[in-house]
């Protein structure tokens, strides 16, 4: 035995001789004894005994002697029986039992939780401290019996009644009948004194015929006995406000049952008072709902009767139902009349699961204001801590008869901790649609309710109840089938379909630019003779933007959408609601049970998803049953923005897969065992930076836990409550410097303190009235949510933040909160004046109602206060008056009132405390209120109405305020936080949520046996079927909307089908022949340009192949392989819903990026914005973090076959396990797996969410792009989720770059590589027949190729076409043949008479006439050198021209640093920027476009001008293909300026008025012109495969003609294959003149000074002059004069440029020019040098040197 501590309670002599014991056990096992605490009331002795002390029972009994009585709490089934299975010999077993959890519920029946009881457990004050326990029973007894005295007094009946029944007849004078007996001063009474005691105390409290049955039943029966004492403390409380513990239904099951007989179960005596008053529907329904004596009417039964009564019969019944009502139909009413009913009869609870907390709130404010209905209640994320820590305790403690709730609070703790404690009658599911995976807004949680109830309430669940205004019947049948399976509950079915007789529909053709137009008009007549109106849109950026046009317009008008801010969205809602706002523009977010009764006009701006959704949103019209409009503004393209919508908010198998990846991922970390916690933030930080779910999104957390719900489906894991916690966030520092101070005396490492003080900045940022989540913390330190966590505890420790918890309370001006506050005391004054005078008396009989009839109440209150009230006031005030102040007498207070609805203007007022009482604690309350509200004007800053404190702060102020010294309060918290919610519900000032910060996380068990599971493509399957359906309801809606443009009638016979027949059946009668298209995933339109236009079965085969199928496209040139690749990202875009930034084209430059891009853009519009289409050096500088900007800016070269090993390096180091390498024992440690997950997370971040990749050109691949494609797509890699959908395009017929590493072999092996399936593209749409056949005969001897078997054909629309095309009619010589022009050996003499046969082609086109056009033509050599000798004529003629050269030598042919290209360049970087403007971040498509019109012409964007001119429009226009609304990033235009290379010109389509394009074989790949001639100057004559290809690629660059150069004397590999096939001509050889051609050269840099403009000032004259100069202009070449430079001088003579002291001119100069201007800044050599100019220009010249041809 140990010594106990001294005594706290004095014994008492004169109390009966209790041995109060108390004793501890083993958590697990209640057997094993660990210690015994005994004490006796009547002596003080007390014994503290260990469970194995030696002969401890032999102490006990000595204890035990004398004693009368064994007490303690819950003793009777827990202390006693343990200790009798372990020592039957102790002596107490002997004594009669006192157990004061047994007695509480009838000491206490209003609130059976006394002070010293938490649940049904003592509030100990010690640890470990049995005596201290058993004294508190003792404590707990002595206010127990001072409790049942008074009722002794007070209720004569019900004491004799508890007498009889808590004591036995067989020992009436021992335990608690000795008690009675005292107390009473009687003996036990006898059975005939309790049945007439019972029934005088419960008469008009329950039927009168079960109170026979309970007289002469139950009474004689002592197995009822403890049942009926419970039943019968209750009863004198019952009506509301009241609730039996839940451990009263379980260890005594009779008492419910008593309950039910009594009160719940109607008979058929017209005599019976409490059946007809409490039973019959015509008594409640104008009880409740005040005005209201019948039900509707319409829609009815089969039978006739009204639908909406044979709910209500259902729901008085208990028998579970499906009711589909239509929108405005009073489904409210359905299921509140049963819910009040049974609530004010047992006491029981109806819970309400809601998915909108606008719906919730409007439901309780119209219960609460409308029919002074005070136990309706709701919990959602928009309460305060005080507010909702105020609606559990009304929850727990039986207040509340109707909870609102949304389906996530069920994995809340404190909410079903709070449920716990109450009977539940019954679970209603409003909008039950989304229990439906078919339903248009499925809900995962709303499932998990249905588990949660399987749980608490096993075999036998409380009825349920599901409403719904739109449900088809698949969603009836899911429903049905739900709650069957899950509950064995089978719900019967009322259903009153869709149809609104009061509405008028209507659908409008409108096309988009004249919407808002057409609805400001309709908003103007709709609005005439008052009322309100909605116009719903989709998305919520149109709402601000239309809210914005009407407001403009002079409306009254506001905005509503799921993006705002939870305090705008309800102060939106209630301006519109009250009035203030005459229209409402709204997403979705705002259609679901929004009740405004006078909503005249609902326009829909855009065209809904479903027609679920139409009506839902339409619904809102006419509530009050007044006519009222309904128009659709239906425009096709509305279908687009549907379809995008529903592609952005679905969740992918891969999105499900890295969510299960992530889980892993944080198990390993954490090192946790099955179980893990973690928010959603955390869960999505292990995915990629640019992953498809963006944590910044709204959406992103109910993607993630609907993820979690599909794998929890899949028994992958199982989630469980939430685990929240709130963490310090009350700043104790004033400014950023301050905190900066206190850290760097705290930090040992300084670098750590730029992630302090982001967190302390984000805390002085935050609103007062708003909370920071730990997952944005995150995500401004970039640290985990532990770091976060432990940093936030730092912060504490520091004295930078304080744990206190902060307030928020937000002050009111019209009027002010001073006045309010005066007002408000008037009111209470006169009101408690008035109640008093009416009823002196109420207080003595707290179970007789005062009658209160509102208006007359409210109209005396009116007049003697002078003072503005309504009846919702004052039904505000009686409620806020009610509530208690604090704890009174030792015990949870009740309140002051209890109030029960009994019509329109007629209440009940049941008084539950003295009038004295209530007046002296209001007057407390009131004075606490006018301090309080003094300290809180003094904590207010300057204007600002929200003030902020901490509550420790405002407690202790108020403890410390001289006028509240004469008050006492037990809790100054909790009288606090009762003070600030009387005067939020009385409107003087409004609770804020307070500065807090908050982890919300799950906690998620991941089952062992599926530790190595994998989501599968089977367990997606439902949820695909889903997205389908949605997709579905998209096409009906559509197919309305048509229907309705013709026919309305026709229209309204669609929907009442859709609502009522089978599927199979609705979809034969109004898509017969048309299924497919229910199918597709994008409109009819959007279908047949990305599908039915290719009119080739070849190209949709590919483009609609399985989008995870890996693909090798075979095709031929001018098969349409762009078009295929175009065509195959729309379709997996739209028809298979995946997200742009999962998808990846490569391309071998940058002009068939543009050229794909551009396409994109023109098929799909903005869908194509986010899908990236770059070049494979793009790519692996992106995955190293290589940058051309910073590289260039350095003066450093880009190794880019490096970069691409790089990329590939890092691609490998992060792969999961590969094939041939994994594990395939099942039982191999779980480390393995989640091992696997972390590198696939790794794997997935550096692949930023990317599925697919289509590669352009895989022919011209290199070892280094094979290694690095193979890479990215995990060709090697053992899982399919780690790999990637491969489709490669290409043609080994076309391999042309072998000089540059490249080799056919690579797409040889592709199929054998990716287990790719194969196809062919044949058809050419490019050229005509004879080119196509001359073609076909060159490339036919190659070895090895891949379509052997295949030649390419002319497509199928031109298969009649001549063989010579268009040009078989306009070509008298020709007739469009293949020309086969024989020339002579000699350069110019070959040149001559090629450029003869191109103006010859050029004079018979019609389009040249008025000159230009010669952009149509292209002339191709084998190398540059070929070029020389008719680019020399070419210009001598006067031709436009332009040749284009490849110098890689050179690295100054760059865009960027041309005179144009570093203007462009100044103005991304702001440089010609006011100082006082911001540089641009974004830029608007067409700006850059605009900025080149105005700079240099339209003739540019043509073709026209000189090379950078040219360069700088087509640069241009690839960066900024898209819409008007397309954005490009400025940094992203920089550095692919720095990309750009003058090399990649032209583009693949030239413009018409551009030069004559002189050009390699190796550059025209890629491109098409009309008109091809191939030179001929002897390097033809290698006949290997390689150069047949390149031959080949040549002549299917034209269209129209190809002129092939023959010099029989030099030989030729191919052409003589080509003399059946082509028409040869041999003209006569032109008579030369000279035997010399002009060479033009540009000179590199190298060739200039560069830094001697530099070296003048920025002001000096040079710097004008080279500014002046153009492209073009002539210059004079001048030699040395005094120094060893050569010099460059303009027209004027003044020299513009000096030479490098190394230049030599070539002999024969002839003429200088222009070539290009460069600019140049000062470097830090130059700086070092002392050039003082910042930023110079440098002229290039060109040189027309007087050369030889070369042969």
């Amino acid at each position: 035995m140990t010594a106990a501590a001294p005594c706290p309670l004095p014994p008492d002599p004169t109390a009966p001789a209790c041995l109060c014991l108390d004793i501890e056990t083993s958590k697990h096992d209640r057997l094993r004894l660990h210690e015994v605490g005994a004490w006796r009331s009547d002596t003080g002795a007390q014994l503290h005994l260990k469970g194995d002390a030696p002969k401890w029972a032999t102490q006990l009994n000595a204890l035990t002697a004398g004693a009368q009585a064994l007490l303690g709490h819950n003793i009777t089934a827990f202390d006693q029986p343990a200790l009798a299975a372990l020592h039957p010999e102790l002596a107490l077993h002997q004594l009669p039992q006192i157990d004061t959890l047994a007695l509480s519920p009838i000491a206490y029946p209003q609130n059976p939780y006394h002070r010293l009881v938490k649940d049904y457990k003592l509030c100990t004050t010690s640890r470990n401290d049995p005596v201290r326990d058993a004294q508190l029973a003792w404590t707990l007894f002595q206010e127990q019996s001072q409790a049942l005295q008074e009722r002794i007094a007070q209720h004569p009946d019900e004491a004799q009644c508890l007498h009889f029944l808590l004591t036995r007849a067989e020992q009436p004078d021992s335990g608690l009948g000795a008690l009675f007996q005292q107390w009473r001063q009687a003996p036990r009474p006898s059975l005939l004194q309790a049945q007439k005691a019972w029934i005088r105390a419960t008469q008009g409290k329950v039927c009168h015929t079960a109170l026979a049955r309970t007289t002469h039943q139950w009474l004689p029966d002592s197995d009822w006995h403890p049942s009926l004492a419970y039943v019968l403390a209750w009863l004198r409380v019952a009506g509301g406000n009241s609730v039996l513990p839940p451990w009263v239904g379980l260890t005594h099951p009779r008492t419910r049952q008593a309950i039910h007989a009594l009160r719940n179960v109607p008979c058929s005596k017209p005599s019976c008072t409490w059946c007809q008053e409490q039973h019959q529907l015509q008594v409640l329904l104008p009880r409740f709902f005040p005005g209201i004596t019948t039900f509707r009417p319409t829609p009815a039964t089969p039978d006739g009767r009204s639908l909406q009564q044979a709910i209500v019969e259902n729901g008085m019944a208990g028998t579970s139902t499906l009711a589909i009502l239509p929108t405005g139909g009073g489904k409210s009413l359905c299921y509140q009349l049963p819910a009040l009913a049974h609530f004010f009869r047992t006491g029981a609870l109806t819970v309400v699961v809601s998915p909108l907390q606008s719906l919730m709130k409007d439901q309780v404010d119209n219960l609460h204001n409308k029919q002074g209905v005070t136990c309706a209640g709701y919990l959602n994320g928009q309460l305060t801590p005080l507010e909702r820590r105020a609606m559990l305790d009304k929850l727990r403690l039986g207040d509340l008869g109707l909870i609102f709730v949304a389906p996530e609070q069920f994995r809340s703790p404190a909410f079903t901790k709070a449920l716990a404690h109450r009977e539940v009658r019954a679970w209603v599911f409003d909008e039950a649609h989304c229990l439906s995976k078919w339903g248009r807004d499925f809900r995962p949680d709303y499932l998990y309710v249905s588990r949660f109830i399987r749980q608490i309430q096993k075999e036998r669940p409380s009825p349920v109840f599901c409403f719904t205004a739109t449900a088809k019947p698949d969603v009836v049948k899911d429903i049905c089938r739900h709650f069957q399976q899950l509950l064995g509950i089978q719900l019967a079915r009322l259903e009153g379909g869709v149809a609104r007789e009061n509405l008028d529909y209507e659908v409008l053709a409108v096309p988009q630019a004249s919407k808002q137009p057409t609805a400001l008009r309709l908003l103007q007549e709709g609005l005439r003779d008052g009322g309100g109106a909605i116009v719903f849109c989709s998305r919520q950026k149109t709402t601000e933007e239309v809210a914005h046009f009407l407001q403009q317009a002079g409306l009254r008008c506001g905005h509503f959408h799921g993006g705002m801010l939870a305090e705008d969205k309800r102060r939106m809602q209630e301006d519109f609601i009250a009035g203030h706002l005459d229209v409402m523009v709204a997403t979705n977010a705002f259609g679901m049970g929004v009740d405004k009764p006078d909503v005249r006009l609902v326009i829909h701006l855009d065209t809904p998803g479903s027609l679920e959704n139409y009506l839902q949103e339409a619904g809102r019209a006419g509530r009050d049953q007044q006519a009222a409009r309904c128009v659709l503004l239906y425009d096709p393209t509305d279908l687009d923005v549907q379809f995008r919508l529903l592609r952005n908010s679905r969740l992918t198998l891969s999105d499900i897969q890295s969510i299960l990846k992530a889980l892993r991922a944080i198990k390993t970390r954490d090192r946790a065992g099955e179980e893990i916690i973690a928010t959603t933030g955390e869960i999505l930080r292990q995915f990629p930076d640019q992953q498809r779910i963006d944590p910044e999104a709204h959406d992103a957390d109910t993607k993630v836990r609907t993820a979690i719900a599909w794998l929890e489906e899949a028994q992958i894991l199982e989630r469980h409550e939430n685990h929240t916690q709130v963490l310090p966030a009350s700043l104790l520092v004033a400014t950023v410097e301050e905190a900066r101070t206190r850290l760097l005396h705290k930090l040992k490492d300084a670098a750590l303190l730029p992630d302090y003080l982001s967190i302390v900045t984000a805390l002085m940022n935050c609103a007062d009235d708003d909370s920071l989540s730990t997952d944005e913390l995150m995500g401004l330190t970039g640290k985990d949510a532990r770091t976060v966590r432990a940093m936030l505890r730092e912060l504490c420790q520091w004295q930078l933040l304080s744990d206190d918890t902060e307030l928020g309370v937000l002050l009111v001006n019209q009027p002010p909160t001073a006045e309010r506050l005066q007002a408000l005391e008037r009111l209470e004054t006169a009101l408690l004046t008035l109640l008093r005078e009416a009823a002196p008396d109420a207080d003595a009989h707290p179970h007789s109602p005062q009658h209160l009839h509102m208006r007359v109440l409210c109209d005396t209150l009116r007049r003697r206060t002078g003072l503005a009230i309504d009846p919702q006031r004052l039904s505000r005030l009686l409620t806020a008056l009610a509530a208690p102040l604090s704890e009174e007498g030792g015990k949870q207070s009740k309140g002051f009132f209890r109030i029960v609805p009994m019509g329109q203007d007629q209440r009940y007022l049941y008084v539950q405390h003295s009038w004295d009482s209530i007046a002296d604690a209001c007057q407390r309350r009131m004075q606490l209120a006018k301090v309080l509200l003094t300290h809180l004007h003094s904590l207010r800053k300057h204007n600002n109405l929200l003030v902020t404190c901490k509550q420790g702060t405002l407690t202790a102020l108020l403890q410390a305020d001289a006028t509240l010294a004469q008050h006492t309060f037990k809790d100054w918290d909790v009288a606090l936080g009762a003070a600030l919610l009387y005067l939020d519900a009385n409107e003087v000032l409004y609770l804020a949520r307070g500065k807090a910060v908050f982890r919300s996380a799950m906690r998620i068990h991941l089952h062992a046996h599926a530790s190595r599971r994998k989501f599968a493509f089977m367990d997606y399957a439902l949820l695909r079927l889903h997205y389908r359906d949605k997709a579905v309801q998209i096409h009906v809606m559509a197919e309305y909307a048509k229907l309705a443009l013709e026919n309305m009638k026709a229209a309204l016979r669609f929907v009442q089908d859709y609502f009522s027949l089978q599927w199979q059946a609705f979809a034969k009668r109004y898509f017969a022949g048309r299924e497919a298209v229910l199918q597709l995933a994008t409109s009819e339109d959007a279908h047949r340009r990305i599908y039915l236009d290719l009119a080739n079965p070849a190209q949709q085969e590919i483009v609609s192949a399985p989008p995870h199928d890996s693909l090798l496209v075979l095709a031929g040139p001018g098969s349409g392989k762009t078009r295929v690749i175009v065509h195959r990202v729309a379709w997996l875009l739209r028809q298979q819903m995946v997200q742009p930034e999962e998808i990846m084209v490569l391309t071998y430059n940058r002009s068939a990026a543009h050229e794909v891009r551009q396409r994109l853009w023109q098929l799909i519009g903005s869908d194509a914005a986010g899908v990236a289409v770059q070049t494979l050096h793009s790519l692996a500088m992106r995955l190293t973090g290589t940058s051309y900007t910073v590289a260039l800016e350095h003066a450093e070269a880009i190794d880019f076959s490096a970069v691409i090993r790089q990329a590939t390096d890092l691609l490998q180091a992060v792969a999961p396990p590969t094939l041939g390498t994994t594990d395939t024992n099942t039982d191999a440690d779980t480390d393995t797996d989640t091992d696997d997950s972390a590198s696939s997370l790794a794997r997935a971040r550096l692949l930023a969410g990317l599925r697919f990749i289509l590669v352009d050109e895989y022919q011209d691949i290199n070892r280094d792009r094979y290694a690095l494609i193979s890479a990215l797509a995990g060709r090697t890699l053992a899982s399919g989720d780690d790999r990637l959908a491969l489709m490669a395009v290409g043609d080994d017929d076309q391999n042309i770059y072998e000089f540059d590493g490249t080799n056919v072999r690579y797409i040889r092996q592709f199929e054998a590589d990716y287990q790719a399936r194969r196809f062919h593209l044949l058809e050419n749409y490019r050229s005509s027949g004879h080119i196509i056949a001359c073609a076909n005969q060159v490339i036919a001897p190659a070895q090895e190729r891949m379509k052997a078997e295949q030649t390419l054909r002319i497509n199928h629309a031109r298969h009649d076409a001549p063989a010579g095309g268009a040009w078989e009619s306009q070509d008298p010589v020709l007739a469009g043949r293949v020309h086969i022009l024989e020339v002579p050996s000699h350069p110019l003499q070959a040149a001559a008479l090629a450029l003869d046969e191109l103006q010859r082609l050029y004079a018979l086109r019609e389009d040249t006439r008025e000159g230009g056009r010669w952009g149509h033509f292209a002339v191709l050599g084998r190398e540059h050198k070929d070029l020389d000798a008719i680019y020399h004529l070419a210009r001598q003629r006067g031709l436009a021209v332009r040749r284009i050269a490849k110098n890689k030598d050179d690295p100054n042919i760059t865009l960027h640093t041309a005179r144009e290209g570093a203007g462009l360049l100044a103005l991304l970087r702001g440089e010609k920027r006011c100082q006082q403007l911001a540089p641009r971040l974004v830029l608007r498509a067409a700006t850059l476009r605009r900025w080149l019109r105005r700079t240099y012409g339209p003739a540019v964007q043509e073709g026209q001008g000189h090379l950078h001119q040219v360069a700088l429009a087509q640069f241009i226009a690839q960066v900024e293909v898209g819409d008007r609304d397309n954005r490009i990033v400025v940094r992203d235009v920089i550095e692919q300026l720095y990309e750009f290379k003058l090399d990649t010109l032209p583009s693949s389509t030239p413009r018409p008025n551009a030069p004559l394009l002189l050009l390699t074989a190796h550059s025209a790949k890629g491109m098409e012109f009309d008109h091809v001639l191939i030179l001929d100057n002897g390097n033809w004559q290698q006949n290997d495969d390689a150069e047949r290809r390149l031959f080949y690629v040549a002549m299917t660059r034209a269209r129209q003609t190809l002129t092939l150069c023959h010099s029989p004397a030099l030989g030729h590999a191919f052409i003589p294959d080509l003399q059946d096939l082509a028409l040869a001509t041999q003209p006569a050889p032109p008579v030369l003149t000279h035997d010399t051609i002009v060479r033009y050269e540009t000179l590199p840099t190298a060739a200039v000074y560069i830094s001697w403009p530099g070296k003048f000032p920025a002001h000096h004259a040079v710097h004008r002059h080279i500014a002046a100069l153009q492209v073009g202009d002539p210059l004079t070449l001048c030699p040395p004069q005094g120094s060893r430079h050569w010099t460059l001088r303009n027209a004027q003579g003044i020299t513009v440029s000096t030479m490098a002291k190394a230049f030599t001119p070539p002999p024969h100069v002839q003429a200088v020019t222009v070539a290009a201007i460069q600019v140049r800044r000062r470097s830090p050599e130059d700086a070092e040098r002392g050039v003082p100019c910042e930023r110079w220009e440098i002229v290039l010249p060109c040189l027309e040197v007087l050369a030889e041809p070369t042969r």
